[in-house]
């Protein structure tokens, strides 16, 4: 009989089952990559959505805010300037916010 002088039979099965596992990994791989990238930009939206929200809450409370002190001007250009007159107002402003 014959021998073999090359590779053993048992160097071939590794080779050929590492052979099969290439593609996998690979796959493995890429899936992991595109899955991250697809993360990553829905965490960007959520925070982008985030922010907009609180801006938009700023803005109605400096809108809310601007309301309230032109109300007190008016109500101080009502009363010729005595600032006693408006006490019960203030008061009650005081005691709302």
């Amino acid at each position: 009989m014959k021998q073999f002088h090359g590779f053993s039979l048992k160097i071939r099965l590794y080779l050929v089952v590492l052979v099969a596992f290439i593609p996998v990994s690979f796959l493995i791989f890429y899936f992991s990559e595109e899955q991250k990238v697809i993360e990553t930009k829905a965490i960007l939206q959520k925070a982008t959505l985030l922010a907009r929200a609180v801006a938009n809450e700023e803005n109605q409370q400096m809108e809310s805010t601007r309301n309230v002190l032109l109300a007190l001007a008016e109500a101080f250009l009502m009363v010729d300037g005595q600032a006693e007159r408006l006490s019960d107002l203030l008061l009650h402003l005081v005691e709302q916010s």
